[in-house]
């Protein structure tokens, strides 16, 4: 609206016709992806379509007609990406690799990029031996094979989960363990959520921290739930020193959950190191005074900590830490306390390949830690344990979906 020399223009006119131009620029996508615009508002297409989708190469990408093909037996043709570590020949993938083309690209993988041949020896139906190796961060295509391992009563669209790749510690195998820096850094690595650690300072600042002192890490010393906040926020991390990551330190809590809120991830807070039982109380105001219980799903081993938080919130999700065979007996712990997810060792899981089914069954949901290898998330995705806390990425993705 313009307002000319005739017109009554009003403080609260004016201001009425800015909250428009705001609720405008708040609604707005960039195109090149620079808005924090959260897609806060519905998108009216005007019966218009979306053209030039590039071919989904991960889970989180839009997917397109002809990447979703109906076969026989209700499976897909897929596409499985890698990216190849220095002198590896042996690729454990997905799909059915007897019935895929195979190539391989230098560098990052995009739809313009044009990738060549491989030899290759097929060991068995997901795994194949390369003729030679190739520089690390090489990256192997596996496209056009079946999608194996599919249930009878799948829909021909529609396959098991997707695996989610959680990020422990925020990949601590390829970054600084619990800071901002690495689990930022850990969703371009292709993380699905997050895992955090969070312990108390002597004086009741919580930070992101696993070890019960700070000595190995860093370079103070000292039981961290005995240290005053004035010196946790001194700390440098001994790996840091004389890198350009010397200025890195301890993040505190508050600063991981405003990143949370701004990115609107998931994650799962592990309550590790406390003062006493009240500490959980404390944590859980915490995140509720920041608005992000819907968001997370609180963990520890130690049972009564959360039924301490299951008596505060009917609602909120709990994953009970275990490394036990008994398996009846910590299903039937975990349902008397109101938990949601068991988080199981991976070994005990492989080792028991029917405890995954029997978790399932009681109602509860299942988590598996901690997985670096392929093979192992390929063995525990196949009993049905779809959810895996890792290290690293390690590339285990299903398209297609």
């Amino acid at each position: 609206m313009r307002y000319g020399r005739n017109t009554v223009a009003t403080v609260r006119a004016i201001n009425a016709e800015l909250e428009k131009i705001q609720q405008s620029i708040n609604t707005m996508l960039d195109r090149d992806g620079t808005s924090p615009n959260q897609m806060e508002d519905l998108i009216d297409m005007n019966s218009n379509r979306i053209i030039n989708l590039p071919q989904p190469i991960s889970s989180s990408e839009p997917l397109r007609l002809q990447d979703l093909v109906d076969i026989e037996n209700g499976t897909f043709v897929t596409r499985d990406t890698q990216e190849l570590t220095a002198g590896q020949t042996e690729v454990v993938s997905l799909v059915n690799v007897d019935a895929a083309t195979i190539h391989i690209s230098d560098g990052v993988i995009d739809s313009r990029q044009l990738v060549k041949g491989v030899e290759y020896i097929v060991q068995d139906d997901n795994t194949f031996i390369l003729d030679q190796t190739y520089p690390e961060g090489t990256y192997i295509i596996i496209e056009g094979g079946l999608v194996t391992n599919v249930d009878e009563d799948t829909s021909p669209y529609t396959l098991r989960t997707a695996p989610e790749v959680n990020a422990h510690r925020g990949f601590r195998d390829i970054g600084f363990e619990n800071t901002l820096l690495s689990l930022s850094k850990s969703f371009s690595q292709g993380a699905d959520s997050l895992e955090c650690d969070c312990s108390i300072s002597a004086d009741g600042v919580w930070y992101l921290f696993h070890d019960a002192t700070v000595d190995a890490l860093t370079d103070g010393t000292g039981t961290f739930t005995s240290l005053d906040s004035s010196y946790i926020d001194t700390l440098q991390y001994t790996a840091a020193s004389s890198t350009g990551y010397a200025p890195l330190r301890i993040t505190r809590l508050d600063d991981f959950l405003l990143y949370a809120k701004q990115s609107r991830l998931y994650f799962y807070p592990e309550i590790k190191n406390r003062r006493s039982a009240s500490d959980v109380t404390d944590l859980y105001n915490v995140i509720k005074d920041n608005k992000l219980l819907e968001q997370c799903t609180f963990q520890s081993f130690i049972l009564t900590d959360l039924q301490i938080l299951r008596n505060l919130d009917a609602r909120v999700v709990l994953g009970w830490l275990v490394d036990s065979t008994d398996i009846a007996g910590n299903i039937q712990a975990a349902r008397s306390a109101g938990i949601n997810d068991l988080l199981y060792n991976k070994t005990t899981l492989i080792q028991n390949p029917t405890f995954t089914q029997q978790i399932l069954d009681a109602g509860l949901g299942l988590m598996a830690w901690t997985i670096n290898k392929k093979e192992e998330a390929i063995s525990l995705y196949n009993q049905g344990c779809v959810r895996m806390i890792c290290d690293r990425n390690i590339n285990f993705d299903r398209r297609g979906l």
